[in-house]
């Protein structure tokens, strides 16, 4: 009776030992890679090839080019972080396409692209987006 008991007790354990480790599968499966930082989902801009005579503060995103801003950036060495209303902590997360202001005081310079008026960048991804400086007007002076 007593070896009995031993095998009931060991093929007990092997079953409890088994159901930990289906519980742990369960647990850890889909934790292969780690959680996205909050500051990885803002959409950033980059731009480029920076004037020395021209200090940009900040950066804005339009649906139109009269509509009002949807979101505001400032100027950290040329890289500018979007965020919703004034609120640093609410960081704008929405790739698509805007029209771009960036400010220098009471002048403005629109993303034209290679041309002359106004255009949309389109922002692909969240990160990763480039602009060279020479892709920014003043539109005010064509008036």
């Amino acid at each position: 009776m007593e070896n009995h008991d031993i095998c009931k007790e060991k093929h007990t354990m092997k079953k409890t030992l088994l159901w930990m480790a289906v519980f742990a599968v369960m647990i850890f499966a889909g934790c292969d890679q780690e959680p996205e930082e909050k500051e990885d989902l803002q959409l950033t801009l980059t731009v480029t090839g920076d004037p020395t005579n021209i200090t940009i503060a900040t950066a804005t995103l339009k649906t139109s080019t009269s509509g009002p801003a949807i979101a505001t950036a400032n100027n950290d060495r040329w890289v500018f972080r979007f965020f919703i209303g004034g609120d640093a902590t609410n960081l704008f997360t929405e790739p698509g396409s805007y029209f771009i202001t960036l400010s220098a005081g009471t002048t403005n310079y629109t993303y034209t692209g290679n041309g002359t008026s106004a255009q949309q960048y389109t922002f692909a991804t969240v990160k990763d987006n480039t602009i060279p400086w020479t892709h920014f007007r003043d539109l005010s002076q064509q008036m």
